[in-house]
């Protein structure tokens, strides 16, 4: 049987932390996602014999998409394995040239705060 981890970042603690609807027990955190996805495998392992479940055929994981530069950046801080690196920037959704340039235009016409949230509008005069 296949099952499904969620993995997550905690922006306040600064962790990775695993769950899963599909395998009673599993909650696991780790500083370093490399190893918690180690200390994913022996725990999925062990908890599906405790609770008597089918063996697994396959491990699926889903992750939360980072939507801001500052989650981004937040997730790079003191990751120094290039393997980590590469795949947080591969969760840094792609955007068109056409979405880019219409994303600054809007930007351009308000004022924002570091976390890019709008907190006034420019006026002509500005």
């Amino acid at each position: 049987m296949d099952y499904t981890v969620n993995i997550k970042w905690d922006e306040d603690a600064k962790i990775w932390f695993a769950i899963s609807d599909d395998i009673p027990g599993l909650m696991l955190e780790d500083s370093s996602y490399s190893n918690l996805k180690e200390r994913i495998k022996n725990a999925v392992l062990e908890l599906l014999e405790a609770n008597h479940l089918p063996e697994m055929t396959g491990l699926n994981y889903t992750e939360d998409m980072i939507t801001s530069p500052c989650q981004f950046k937040s997730r790079l801080r003191g990751v120094t394995d290039l393997e980590e690196i590469k795949r947080i920037g591969s969760m840094v959704p792609k955007v068109s040239e056409e979405k880019r340039k219409r994303a600054y235009k809007i930007l351009d016409d308000g004022i924002y705060d570091k976390n890019g949230r709008l907190i006034g509008e420019k006026h002509p005069d500005d």
